[in-house]
């Protein structure tokens, strides 16, 4: 008997040869590692209402993954970590810009379809003709880098398939870096967080050094060959060269651990998938609806904030205390200038250096007008003088000097602040991110 136990376990866990010579789990790995029923909540949630209600999936259209050993496993996108954390924001009112590197169909590790789950089938259905024919990374890249404003994440499905060409990927490495710059979150398990390693090519620093995450073990992946999963052991792991470059991993078990650190969310295993759909669906409706409920009463303070700077230095030069008046005064291009950033960066999704100046560009900008305006008016007053017969005595600071020349100063960084930073730097912007039909000069 135990013999006959042992051939059966061993005919079990061989690897299935397919037609293209690579090698899917055996039947053994299959009954262990595969469900087919996923343990998917169909939780109603409020669903989001807002313009950033685009998630960018960016799939890998790659099959084979080659093994130490040279065979080739036969893998992809697995479907329950891509599809169950997508259903959860599909649940959430979220829709889905689904691209591929080259723009070739999306591969699912089929041999692990839940076949027996309605919603996860409905779900595929209804978006398979975007997965047989997905968008072109690069595409997406050209056209909507500059108008960004509908997207509030990148998602990365896992699946071993995920190792084969996202790490090298450069566009891959950008699209990361774009969705840190614009504070979008990023959304990954399992083996797709093996997508943040391509912001280490061409030496880059590693974008997310310093994160906790979760990740499918390496330890683990060394362990599958036994029962015959992968048909051999892996040529590189994600979780220990992601810990080399800086991330804390916080699971060793490829279980339903999930992580949120600042705008990363990150899943251990298709365990895990279920958690981190709902976890990556509440956490883009906290954030979201935060900024849409409060930006009208954020508003309205800053108008209080700038009529009470202004009021009070009105006062005060009124009664011809002009220092600490237009001391007050100035207050107001100060607030401006820090509001400006704020409302870039939380409600635009830009930062300074996205909208074309930061304090260095402000403050020579603003210099130069006040050069050129304190320069006009020397010229105006020497024209009147030679062309006018207009006498013009300098006096020092008698009679009052002083006064009419900061009022003057005032006026021109008021005008000055007003122009650069609240014009050019958030209404032209807002214009932008609401898809009107400018060509940003900066």
């Amino acid at each position: 008997m135990f013999v006959i136990a042992f051939i059966a376990i061993y005919f079990m866990s061989r690897p299935t040869l397919e037609d293209d010579g690579s090698y899917s789990p055996s039947s053994l790995a299959l009954n262990l590692g595969t469900v087919s029923v996923t343990d998917f909540e169909d939780i109603k949630y409020t669903k989001y209402q807002g313009e950033r209600s685009k998630i960018l999936v960016i799939f890998t259209e790659k099959k084979n993954l080659e093994m130490k050993n040279g065979k080739m496993f036969s893998t992809g996108n697995h479907p329950v970590e891509a599809l169950v954390p997508m259903l959860h924001l599909k649940n959430a009112g979220f829709d889905f810009e689904i691209v591929t590197p080259s723009g070739n169909p999306v591969v699912f590790e089929m041999w692990a379809f839940p076949n027996e789950d309605e919603n996860v089938k409905a779900f595929y259905n209804e978006y398979k003709s975007n997965f047989e024919q997905p968008k072109n990374l690069i595409d997406f890249m050209n056209n909507s880098f500059a108008n960004d404003s509908s997207y509030a994440a990148v998602f990365v499905p896992g699946g071993h398939g995920a190792m084969i060409d996202l790490p090298e990927d450069r566009n891959v490495a950008k699209v990361l870096n774009w969705a840190n710059d614009r504070d979008l979150f990023t959304i990954t398990l399992c083996h797709g967080p093996g997508a943040l390693l391509s912001t280490t090519l061409d030496n880059q620093k590693f974008l997310y050094d310093g994160y906790k995450m979760a990740v499918f073990p390496d330890a683990v992946d060394e362990m599958t060959p036994i029962i015959g999963y992968l048909p051999g052991q892996m040529k590189n792991g994600v979780s220990e060269r992601l810990k080399n470059l800086g991330a804390t991993i916080v699971n060793t078990e490829s279980d339903q651990t999930v992580c949120i650190d600042r705008k990363l969310i990150t899943g251990a295993s298709p365990l895990a998938s279920n958690e981190l759909g709902k976890l990556a669906a509440e956490t883009l409706l906290n954030e979201l609806t935060k900024w849409t409920y409060n930006n009208d009463l954020w508003k309205i303070k800053l108008i209080v904030l700038f009529i009470t700077l202004v009021g009070i230095g009105n006062y005060f030069q009124s009664i011809d205390l002009y220092i600490v008046g237009n001391i007050f005064v100035l207050l107001f291009p100060v607030a401006v200038y820090f509001a400006v950033k704020v409302f870039n960066k939380r409600v635009n999704k830009l930062n300074s250096k996205t909208y074309g100046f930061g304090f260095n560009k402000f403050a020579s900008t603003f210099l130069l007008g006040v050069g050129l305006a304190l320069a006009l008016q020397t010229f105006v007053l020497l024209i009147s003088n030679l062309f006018f017969g207009v006498e013009i005595e300098f006096n020092g600071f008698k009679n009052d000097f002083e006064k009419p020349h900061l009022n003057l100063l005032t006026t021109l960084i008021l005008v000055g602040i007003w122009e650069e930073f609240y014009f050019r730097g958030l209404v032209f912007n807002t214009f932008l991110n609401l898809l009107l039909a400018f060509t940003s000069p900066l």
